[in-house]
């Protein structure tokens, strides 16, 4: 359990841009979904957007972003964790996320 606020700051933009291979993006994001829903545990978006995030930055894909949005439907408050990189959505279906209204100015820290 962490301090409420400790896994965010305010975002800073990223000087370089995205770099690094689309199709091994691509696959990192299916290894990662897949692991989610067959593995022992089922992580959270956030959780499983960390994992992403951090597993591209190894393999040399930099530039990745994790964005949270928010939603209300029926009475509820929806919020949701993605990933994207260079303009997509990775590991994730873009017309989900697209119901979502991103948070602006946040980004999730690496060594909370």
């Amino acid at each position: 359990m962490r301090p409420v606020g400790s896994l965010v700051q305010r975002a800073a933009l990223v000087s370089d841009g995205p770099s690094g291979d689309a199709e091994r993006a691509r696959q990192l994001a299916l290894a990662i979904g897949r692991a989610a829903e067959h593995g022992v545990f089922r992580p959270r978006c956030l959780a499983r957007s960390i994992a992403l995030r951090d597993l591209l930055a190894r393999h040399g894909i930099e530039g990745s972003v994790i964005r949270v949005g928010v939603q209300h439907e029926r009475g509820r408050f929806l919020a949701h964790a993605w990933v994207t990189w260079r303009d997509q959505v990775l590991g994730d279906r873009a017309d989900w996320v697209a119901r979502f209204t991103e948070v602006d100015d946040l980004s999730v820290l690496r060594d909370a």
